[in-house]
């Protein structure tokens, strides 16, 4: 794994995947982590971006649901050279570790020479209450 400590530094998207790859499971229990491999293997996650920020990372996917408009489901990681912290953010109603964001992690960590990956233009401002998630992405620490 990429050693990543420099602070003021920003995580590069495979380090994010590295660490992603060896904390994503504790976001969510088996039940979540099936129904989230259900929807990926049903083909509704549309495609993911990933954003960088100073000292963390996150993953945006955009994944079909119930509702007429895909949702946008997230995944955060900070991390400090020695400990990872994630946190999720989805706009269904649960929002955050549910499904949604499991198929969001499922789909970027899976075998791409099985699957093509789409990846999203960066999400447009209609985002409403995760807008200030993403936003503290970007604020000084």
């Amino acid at each position: 794994m990429a050693d990543w400590t420099a602070p003021g530094t920003n995580m590069d998207e495979t380090t994010f995947r590295q660490l992603l790859a060896r904390h994503w499971a504790h976001l969510f229990d088996k039940r979540t982590i099936d129904k989230g491999a259900a929807y990926l293997n049903a083909g509704r996650v549309l495609g993911t971006h990933y954003e960088s920020g100073d000292g963390e990372g996150a993953l945006i996917g955009m994944v079909k649901g119930s509702a007429r408009d895909p949702y946008a489901a997230g995944v955060r990681l900070e991390w400090d050279g020695r400990n990872a912290r994630l946190d999720s953010y989805c706009t269904c109603p649960l929002e955050f570790e549910c499904k949604h964001v499991a198929a969001t992690v499922l789909y970027v960590l899976r075998d791409t020479a099985n699957a093509p990956h789409r990846e999203l233009e960066p999400p447009k401002p209609q985002l409403g209450a995760w807008k200030a998630w993403l936003d503290g992405l970007r604020a000084p620490a």
